[in-house]
């Protein structure tokens, strides 16, 4: 128990100091120039038609991962937590799809809302399954709100001329931190450790790709970094409808 309460104590402190650094960093507006993506090639009447459609998996996945937990009759907490990440993915079909229609800081709330829904609910699944059930079901409504939050409280600085990004950086990045770090203190009975390993591998291609977006349309003539980034992007939820499955299946360790 001495144990457990000291790990449970590493990963509050860990998000104590995110907190306290997030807090005392300066504000950060949105740089402009986010908004202008390499490849804005319009087509069927769509601007930035391949930004744009590139969306399309989203929905189908998160579909795909709505019936996956629905066929299953298993009655455990976990299957709110996973509706609400996989109707997240849903949601940001719209919104991200919304957005690079127009870009602008305007349509972009509407991506990261979806985002932030994502993050926080991923994130109260690994709380639930790795530290505490009841304490990773109650977070859930509470994390998904902070996420909203953030992104409200950033557009309306925005909107103020002021510009602050902190507490939506610190809902998009914490999360990806302390999982790996919760999975290595902590254990579970699922084995889906390969899941998340490869859900981790196609976020940070993903991130690659939304980095080099002219370079990689430079170099394809075709196809830019950023598009790519929502098909890896893509891969990624593949992964976390298979986890799902494999969670909601109760396939232990054996």
């Amino acid at each position: 128990m001495a144990s457990r309460n000291i790990k449970i104590w590493i990963i509050a402190a860990l998000a104590i100091l995110a907190v306290l650094g997030v807090y005392l960093m300066p504000p950060i507006p949105q740089p402009q120039e986010y908004h202008d993506f390499t490849d804005k090639r319009p087509l069927l009447g769509i601007p930035n038609f391949m930004d744009v459609v590139s969306n399309l998996p989203f929905f189908f996945i998160g579909l795909w991962g709505l019936f996956i937990i629905n066929l299953n009759k298993n009655k455990e907490n976990i299957k709110a937590i996973f509706f609400t990440i996989f109707f997240g993915f849903i949601i940001l079909t719209f919104g991200s799809g919304y957005y690079h229609w127009n870009p602008n800081n305007h349509t972009l709330a509407y991506d990261r809302v979806a985002m932030a829904i994502i993050f926080m609910a991923f994130f109260a699944f690994i709380i639930y399954d790795y530290i505490d059930k009841n304490t990773g079901k109650f977070l859930l409504p509470w994390l998904v709100l902070i996420g909203i939050i953030s992104v409200l409280w950033w557009y309306w600085t925005e909107v103020k001329s002021e510009g602050v990004l902190r507490l939506y950086i610190l809902v998009q990045y914490f999360p990806v931190i302390a999982i790996p770090l919760i999975m290595v203190l902590f254990k579970n009975t699922y084995n889906y450790r390969k899941e998340v390993f490869f859900i981790y591998l196609f976020f940070i291609i993903a991130k690659l790709t939304e980095e080099t977006d002219e370079e990689i349309y430079n170099l394809t003539g075709f196809i830019s970094g950023h598009t790519l980034k929502h098909f890896f992007m893509a891969v990624s939820v593949v992964f976390i409808v298979l986890l799902a499955r494999k969670r909601i299946e109760n396939k232990e360790i054996t």
